[in-house]
């Protein structure tokens, strides 16, 4: 058991600190660091009570749920693809687990470039804790994202959204501006080189 861990330091330079401010007998500077106190500890609390709040209590089924997945947030490992995603009507963000069916299927998702539209249906639980000395620890590694349930797919349909292309919009807009002007086409070399 490591007695002093980092915790403890901090808890100690901030003792110190807070010793010396009270020591300095200014009256403003006082206020200021009771007031910044008392807004960290909010903010702590509301933090601990939002992670308590978004954290299912037990195993759910989820069914035709919509998330959306960005290709840099999954990682594929031997027979398991892992994904951070954000529910698409709450904004809530958890980890997706799913085991395809085929190494196609896995190679299908691992190259998409595009942000993906995942509908899953499966069970949503929390994140598990560690339950042994030593071993990592994936609750708090997903607390950091604010990440507090994981959903195992058992079915998943993929969309992948097409991302906007800028010379396919600087098209729209020139024949826009084209037709709003009411210029023929035969203008337009006119236009471009003066």
């Amino acid at each position: 058991m490591i007695i002093l861990n980092h915790y403890y330091w901090l808890l100690l330079v901030l003792c110190l600190c807070l010793y010396r401010i009270i020591s300095l007998s200014e009256r403003l500077v006082l206020i200021v660091t009771c007031l910044a106190i008392v807004l960290m500890s909010l903010l702590c609390f509301y933090e601990l009570h939002k992670s308590t709040v978004t954290t299912v209590n037990q195993q759910s089924e989820v069914n035709g749920k919509a998330y959306t997945v960005l290709p840099d947030q999954v990682t594929i490992k031997a027979n398991l693809i892992n994904a951070q995603a954000t529910d698409c009507q709450t904004g809530e963000r958890v980890s997706l687990v799913y085991f395809p069916q085929s190494e196609r299927e896995a190679q299908k998702i691992c190259q998409c470039s595009n942000t993906m539209k995942w509908m899953i249906s499966g069970d949503e639980r929390p994140i598990e804790p560690a339950t042994n000395f030593n071993q990592f620890d994936s609750q708090r590694y997903y607390h950091q994202f604010h990440i507090y349930n994981q959903v195992r797919c058992k079915q998943l349909q993929i969309e992948i959204e097409q991302e906007a292309n800028f010379f396919k919009n600087a098209t729209f807009y020139v024949l826009a501006c084209i037709t709003i002007l009411n210029l023929s086409p035969t203008h337009l070399p006119v236009i471009v080189s003066s």
